[in-house]
């Protein structure tokens, strides 16, 4: 079971920083790296930085390993728009993207994507734990199709109501 040190965590502040550390290593492996804010202040979350880094670390590792060499990562955040607080930040790729049929078992542990492969790098485990990070902080992760191809993972956030 994984624990979490809870704090309040300035979510601009954080993702900034994040593109700022993944930056080199979306380089290193020929590939860019965006982010996309928005024009007004993300509020600060109630989060374990140290768990939001494994969380975004899978995320982006995924995405790099997916993307085609000179194709973005993007990593964007947005409030969402309607009766919910909420701030969504999604990681973006241009790469072939999640079968519909892997749609339901991806964040299930040691599901891999073609059962095929026989690479056994990677064990199936990452977007597990990534979605069992976001479960504890109260948090929802989705994965979508990417308009034009690709995968668009969403961290989904609930707000605490306003108490002005």
């Amino acid at each position: 079971m994984l624990r979490t040190a809870l704090g309040k965590v300035p979510l601009d502040t954080f993702l900034i920083e994040l593109y700022e550390r993944y930056t080199p290593v979306a380089a290193a492996q020929g590939r860019a790296l965006t982010l996309e804010l928005p024009e007004q202040p993300l509020p600060a979350i109630y989060a374990d930085a140290q768990r939001l880094e494994q969380l975004f670390a899978v995320l982006l590792g995924n995405a790099f390993d997916h993307t085609p060499p000179g194709t973005p990562v993007e990593l964007c955040a947005e409030m969402c728009r309607g009766g919910k607080r909420e701030v969504r930040v999604l990681v973006i790729d241009h790469g072939p993207g999640v079968p519909q049929a892997d749609k339901a078992r991806i964040f299930d542990r040691f599901a891999r994507g073609d059962s095929s492969r026989t690479d056994k790098t990677h064990l199936g485990l990452g977007l597990a734990v990534a979605a069992e990070i976001a479960a504890l902080h109260g948090a929802a992760l989705r994965v979508q199709d990417t308009p034009g191809g690709g995968a668009t993972f969403a961290l989904l956030w609930p707000l605490p109501e306003k108490t002005d």
